[in-house]
């Protein structure tokens, strides 16, 4: 589990550019598995934020709930010398009230890895 707080603007309060202050927190977890020759890793994990109000360009203030999910996998059988492919497949999504964090994302990712 993970917590962090952060600040963003500067200027005095009641101006359009005065702090807003943020807070984080969420957790992940991970999973592992042993096939043979081919190590599998599976995460997962959440995390939420909320500002304290709103900015003064958005009509909300800003409260994200992020969600992730990946699978990889080391292909051990199939090394050249200390190396081994590693395929990797990412899933992204951020609710946001903020239109411009609000998105989902794939991301599939080729490698290699030191195979021992």
């Amino acid at each position: 589990m993970r917590m962090s707080s952060g600040r963003a603007g500067a200027g005095e309060a009641g101006s359009p550019f005065h702090c807003v202050i943020t807070v984080a927190m969420g957790g992940s977890s991970a999973y592992l598995l042993e096939l043979g020759r081919t190590t599998l890793v599976g995460t997962l994990g959440y995390s939420h934020l909320e500002a304290d109000e709103r900015l003064f360009l958005y009509p909300e203030r800003r409260i994200e709930h992020r969600y992730s999910a990946s699978i990889a996998a080391t292909l051990r059988a199939l090394h050249l010398g200390s190396f081994a492919p590693l395929v990797r497949l990412k899933w992204e999504r951020n609710r946001s009230t903020i239109e411009i964090y609000d998105y989902r994302r794939v991301v599939a990712e080729f490698g290699v890895t030191s195979a021992f």
